[in-house]
């Protein structure tokens, strides 16, 4: 379970997140959507701890009895090696340049595994070329380095998948490849999932309960399955339409 009460992001000079008080019992599959600059990424990023240093946080974040606010630095960087896992939207910044994807894939792993271990890994994402290993990120396509990224992610086993905008840049095509290498994880593991995304036909087939952000407020909470039919603040509906054009 994830627990936000009255919590809330804020720099110097405005609040970024207005205070949010929102419980999700796991496993949970939970849809953010908004414009840019609506709070969207704060939010997920608040989720793992991801935050930049200037930017400052009250109120209280709960997951597994723990106020995440109040963890030590080493506490948090073992919570995001093996429970909370965030998915950005472009790998290239997510993998170090200076390492073989075979190196990166190891990391995630207690001990250095056998071979054989990797390549099945590789396969079941769909990239079958063995030669991927002794890669370095840059050579690799982007929808190459985001299964990898993928991987690296769930390979790990995390209870909550973070996933902020993970699909943008690929072709349709590939967004199914990444949605579909999601499902089957929360399905198998029984794992939560924050996703952030633009696409709301993902939102609704990937999420159970969207919550829609504009200026930082949470101005509407509903069923994913009702985001296009049910809809009632005017900003949901507005977002609705300019993604399809269509009037509502």
């Amino acid at each position: 379970m994830i627990t936000f009460e009255n919590f809330s992001v804020s720099d110097q000079n405005r609040v970024i997140l207005h205070p949010l008080t929102l419980s999700l019992p796991s496993p949970f599959r939970l849809g953010i959507i908004g414009q840019s600059g609506s709070g969207k990424s704060t939010l997920a990023k608040a989720s793992c701890m991801l935050l930049q240093p200037h930017l400052q946080t009250k109120g209280y974040l709960g997951f597994e009895n723990q106020n995440l606010l109040n963890l030590r630095e080493k506490e948090k960087r073992y919570l995001r090696k093996n429970s909370l896992k965030y998915l950005v939207q472009e790998p290239f910044f997510a993998l170090n340049p200076y390492l073989k994807i075979k190196t990166q894939l190891n990391e995630a792993f207690d001990k250095k595994p056998p071979l054989a271990k990797l390549i099945e890994a590789l396969s079941s994402i769909g990239l079958n070329d063995t030669g991927i290993l002794e890669s370095y990120p840059h050579q690799l396509s982007g929808g190459q380095r985001q299964r990898i990224a993928l991987l690296q992610a769930l390979l790990a086993k995390p209870k909550i998948l973070i996933a902020d905008e993970p699909t943008t840049a690929l072709d349709p095509l590939l967004q199914k490849v990444i949605f579909s290498l999601i499902n089957d994880y929360l399905a198998k593991e029984k794992a939560s999932l924050i996703l952030v995304s633009h696409d709301l036909k993902a939102i609704v087939d990937m999420t159970d309960e969207t919550l829609v952000l504009l200026e930082g407020h949470v101005v509407e909470r509903l069923s994913s399955k009702e985001l296009f039919t049910n809809a009632a603040h005017p900003y949901t509906r507005s977002l609705i339409a300019s993604r399809f054009d269509i009037n509502l």
